[in-house]
C-alpha cells in the first residue's frame, strides 16, 4: 500500500500523545504529520514517544499560547505591522529548524490573510446552505468580497512576498521544501492567480503548492474558484494533499464520510505525492480507521510511494 500520514489534528481524541501513534498504526497509517496544533510540550511528548515517521510540519511548530493572547498561528504573514509579520516568520524559521532536525523536508505553509470582515464570508455560507432562492444575495455577497479583499491585496501582497522571500532563503540554508496550502477562507491568501505569483517567484525544489480538499472545496461552494482549477494550474508544482471529506460546509470528515467528488481528486492527484489524511478528533477510531480502504478503493493509496 502507497504510504500514507495521520495528521496530528486528530490527537486531541487521545489521553496522551502514545495513545495516538498507537491509533494511528493500528489503523494502518504509515506516517505522521505534524500538525501546527502542538505546543512545545506536545511536540516534546510527541518525539519522546518514538517509533514513527514524520511526513511533513505544519507551520508553526511548536505553536506555543503568546502573553498577550492566541497562539503563534493567529500571526500573519501578511500583517501590515511588522512586528507581527517578524513573529510570524520566526514561528515558521523554528519550524524549518524542527523538521531538518528530524530530517523531514517538507513544511507546509500558510502564507497569510487580509483585514477584511469576515462576517461577509459567514453570510455567504449561510445564503449557500439555504439554496438557490438566495442567488442574488449570493452575488452581492461574492462581489463585496472580491472588492475588499482586492483593495486589501493591492496594498498587502506585498508583505506576504517578502515574509515568503525570508522564509525560503533560510529552508534553502537547511535544504527544505515549502509548501503553500489552498485556503478555505476568503481572505486568505493565496488565492488561485496569488498562488501562481509566488510559484513563479520561487525555484520548485524551495516552494511547491500543497493541496487541501477541504479547502479547495469550500472555494468552490461557495462560488469562486472551481475545485479542479486549482489542479489544472497546479498540478505541476504539487507536492503533497490534506485529504478529508465534506458535508454541506462542514470539513474534516474521514475521507468517504461525506459528499466530496472523489472520483475528481483521485484522477487529479499525480503520482509520488505526500498524502495526509487531516481528520478532526471528534471522529471515532473505527471512523478515521475507515479511511485507509475507502483511499485504497478510490485508487488513491494504489500509486507510487511518496515518502520514505
Amino acid at each position: 500500500m502507497t504510504d500514507i500520514a495521520l495528521s496530528t489534528m486528530y490527537s486531541p481524541a487521545y489521553d496522551s500523545m502514545r495513545g495516538f501513534l498507537e491509533a494511528a498504526s493500528a489503523a494502518g497509517f504509515t506516517h505522521i504529520d505534524l500538525n501546527n496544533l502542538l505546543t512545545g510540550e506536545l511536540l516534546d511528548e510527541l518525539l519522546e514517544s518514538g517509533g514513527f515517521k514524520i511526513s511533513t510540519l505544519h507551520a508553526p511548530i511548536p505553536n506555543p499560547f503568546l502573553s498577550g493572547g492566541g497562539r503563534l498561528s493567529e500571526l500573519s504573514l501578511s500583517s501590515e505591522d511588522r512586528q507581527e509579520r517578524k513573529e510570524a516568520v520566526r514561528g515558521v524559521l523554528e519550524t524549518i529548524e524542527t523538521a531538518a532536525s528530524l530530517n523531514t523536508k517538507t513544511v507546509v505553509l500558510h502564507a497569510g490573510d487580509y483585514d477584511i470582515d469576515t462576517d461577509l464570508e459567514k453570510q455567504l455560507r449561510r445564503s449557500c446552505l439555504e439554496g438557490l432562492k438566495e442567488a442574488p444575495r449570493q452575488g452581492a455577497l461574492r462581489k463585496e468580497l472580491i472588492r475588499t479583499r482586492e483593495e486589501q491585496a493591492a496594498r498587502c501582497f506585498r508583505f506576504a512576498e517578502d515574509s515568503l522571500s525570508r522564509i525560503t532563503e533560510y529552508a534553502e540554508k537547511k535544504d527544505i521544501s515549502i509548501a503553500l496550502e489552498t485556503r478555505a477562507n476568503f481572505h486568505e491568501i493565496p488565492d488561485p492567480d496569488e498562488m501562481s505569483r509566488l510559484l513563479e517567484k520561487f525555484p520548485p525544489e524551495r516552494v511547491s503548492y500543497w493541496h487541501d480538499t477541504g479547502h479547495a472545496e469550500f472555494r468552490a461552494r461557495e462560488g469562486f474558484t472551481p475545485h479542479l482549477e486549482w489542479f489544472e494550474r497546479f498540478r505541476d508544482r504539487l507536492s503533497g494533499v490534506h485529504l478529508h471529506d465534506m458535508k454541506e460546509l462542514k470539513d474534516h470528515f474521514p475521507p468517504g464520510e461525506g459528499d466530496l467528488d472523489w472520483e475528481l481528486i483521485s484522477r487529479n492527484l499525480p503520482e509520488g505525492i505526500i498524502k495526509v489524511c487531516e481528520i478532526g478528533r471528534w471522529h471515532s477510531f473505527a471512523r478515521m480507521a475507515a479511511s485507509i480502504p475507502f483511499l485504497k478503493s478510490r485508487g488513491i493509496l494504489n500509486r507510487d510511494p511518496g515518502l520514505h
